[in-house]
């Protein structure tokens, strides 16, 4: 650091007085008669100094090159060693993010060392518990020598495993505090022959119990045989205890009932599924344990059944005694009828799903509030943007435009006696107003101004700017106009999508043109764009316009919209967005109910 700040000075040093020097010399030079002795003695002595300057800052120079090509050929040496490691090496900050990796762990990865300095240590180690990452991270000294057999991610979306070890870094000068060295040693194939050989033995105990499952079927077939030649009348009997052992082994919810509907069979896991033992409901139609409007409901799917005289399937809530609440269940309710054809019994297994609806209502409520996440994250990300497209205009917008004044006047006083200087001058303008229009570019990018004048009028810019700067035929069409016009928000929403679906088109269609559709109705929001391209294209080119085409989709799931793609090789892609003007008007009123 002293180094520099030497060589800061002496530049400054230098610079100061050969300005002095300068600035001397046009003085001397806009006098009328001849410069004095004085002047001129300083003048050189100002020069001489300036080169003395000079050569200080060569000599330093020359000693920083020195000390830089001895500190690069020792860190060759340690980059060797390190590349040519058999174990993959990986050094993490404390966020996690890549600080260096050997080429060893690339391999490891699927991927470049580029590549992989742009990664954290979630992206390939996240499939292990957290706890352990983070005492990865941590590095302590109880686990200091301590491995980890942890799964990483490769770059082809396959999966491997390795050793980990991890230890703390600290340099003497406090450099590389709070880093981590990370040792991994592949066991991939270690991993796998374990993986195989848990396989081989899980189907060797999976024949096992099926040869004994069938041992036993066969040992109770032949008792069954010796039972009905001892005894015709106990066949009946054994029979129906075969029957009874059968359905109270089954894991199902199942009871039987008599034409009556009188309960006369029940399993342990109907038992369960009740909340009553089937000593209370044997006999019974179940009247004093149920609410009597669940009762009456029994009782008419019943009869309907058996009327029907087919598979009746229902979704009803039964009430369970031990827990005290109602269970909702799917009902299979099976007639059965005698030889006579007149009702019999009835066979009922109950499925309890209330769990499953409830997983669903669960997973309903996270998918609307990802939704709601993503309409947030879209919104801070364009009010992000208007803000910085405002300070670039507050900021450097009017610090160029002084500074452009500033030039302007500088170059209207030099005199013809300069033209060379003249001449920087007016380089010095061009370059002032090539930057002023390209901060207006970026201000644009960032937030287009003509946003502020609504959808129409918006769109109607970006088309222009699409076929300036791509030069393919564009066009707009706007029809309807009787249905509601979308706020800011909606406006720059719908904005970006459209402006997304162009830069695809530009990057991935080989398009000549372009027609942008927009269709404002009370009931709907609707655009088209129809391209000439080479449409949807598989491989690394489809997969890459892909993810373009899913951001879209992100952006209209947030209103609830509906996005179709018509897409035909060789034949263009027609890209269809339909947005419900009711989602429009509620995402409005949730806006205003919760106020600023």
């Amino acid at each position: 650091m002293k180094r520099w700040s030497v060589e800061s000075l002496s530049l400054s040093g230098a610079g100061a007085i050969l300005a002095l020097a300068g600035g001397a010399t046009i003085v001397a030079l806009g006098q009328a008669s001849p410069p004095p002795a004085a002047l001129l003695a300083l003048i050189f002595a100002l020069a001489c100094v300036a080169v003395l300057v000079l050569v200080r800052i060569r000599q330093l120079n020359n000693a920083h090159h020195r000390a830089t090509a001895r500190l690069n050929a020792s860190e060759s040496r340690y980059a060797h060693l390190i590349d040519t490691a058999h174990e993959g090496i990986w050094v993490i900050d404390a966020d996690g993010g890549t600080v260096y990796a050997n080429q060893r762990l690339a391999q490891m990865f699927g991927c470049s060392p580029v590549d992989l300095a742009a990664r954290a240590l979630p992206d390939h180690l996240g499939d292990n518990p957290p706890d352990v990452l983070c005492r990865l991270l941590r590095a302590e000294a109880a686990d200091q020598g301590r491995t980890f057999d942890l799964s990483y991610r490769r770059g082809g979306g396959n999966s491997g495993w390795a050793i980990v070890s991890a230890r703390l870094l600290t340099g003497s000068d406090g450099e590389g505090a709070g880093r981590t060295l990370l040792m991994l040693t592949d066991i991939t194939e270690r991993k796998a022959a374990e993986m195989a050989l848990a396989a081989v033995q899980i189907g060797l105990e999976v024949r096992i119990r099926k040869r004994t499952e069938e041992l036993e079927a066969a040992n109770e077939q032949l008792r069954a045989e010796i039972g009905v030649r001892q005894a015709a009348e106990s066949a009946q009997l054994l029979s129906e205890q075969r029957l009874q052992d059968v359905v109270s082994t089954m894991p199902i919810p199942l009871f039987i009932k008599d034409a009556q509907s009188r309960i006369i069979m029940m399993n342990k896991a109907a038992e369960e599924q009740l909340g009553l033992p089937f000593a209370q409901l044997s006999g019974t139609r179940g009247s004093a344990w149920f609410p009597a409007e669940q009762q009456a409901g029994f009782l008419r799917d019943d009869q309907i059944t058996f009327a029907r005289r087919k598979l009746l399937v229902v979704e009803e809530q039964v009430w369970n005694t031990a827990l005290g609440e109602n269970r909702l269940v799917q009902t299979y309710k099976k007639p059965v009828y005698d030889a006579q054809g007149e009702p019999h019994h009835l066979i009922v297994m109950l499925v309890d799903i209330t769990d499953h609806k409830r997983v669903e209502e669960a997973l309903r409520l996270s998918f609307e509030r990802l939704r709601q996440l993503s309409d947030h994250l879209e919104t801070i990300k364009e009010d992000e943007r208007k803000k910085f497209a405002l300070d670039i205009h507050d900021e450097l917008g009017q610090n160029l435009m002084a500074l452009k004044m500033e030039v302007e006047m500088l170059h209207a006083r030099a005199s013809d006696k300069h033209p060379h200087l003249k001449r920087r001058v007016s380089h010095v303008l061009d370059t002032i107003d090539t930057t002023i229009r390209s901060v207006r570019s970026i201000m644009n990018d960032l937030h287009p101004s003509t946003l502020e004048l609504g959808l129409p009028a918006a769109l109607e810019w970006l088309v222009d700017q699409f076929e300036k700067r791509s030069g393919i035929d564009c066009s707009l069409t706007v029809t309807g106009g009787d249905g509601p016009l979308p706020d800011m928000r909606q406006t720059a929403v719908v904005f970006r999508i459209i402006q997304e679906s162009l830069v695809n088109i530009l990057r991935h269609a080989q398009a000549s043109t372009v027609d942008v559709m927009l269709t404002l109705t009370p009931e709907h929001l609707g655009i088209v764009i129809v391209d000439d391209g080479i449409g949807m294209q598989p491989g690394d080119a489809g997969k890459a316009a892909a993810f373009g085409l899913r951001s879209i989709q992100e952006r209209v799931d947030v209103f609830g919209g509906e996005l179709v793609i018509d897409s035909r090789r060789g034949n263009g892609t027609t890209l269809s967005i339909m947005i419900p003007q009711t989602s429009i008007g509620t995402e409005m009123n949730e806006e205003a109910a919760d106020g600023p």
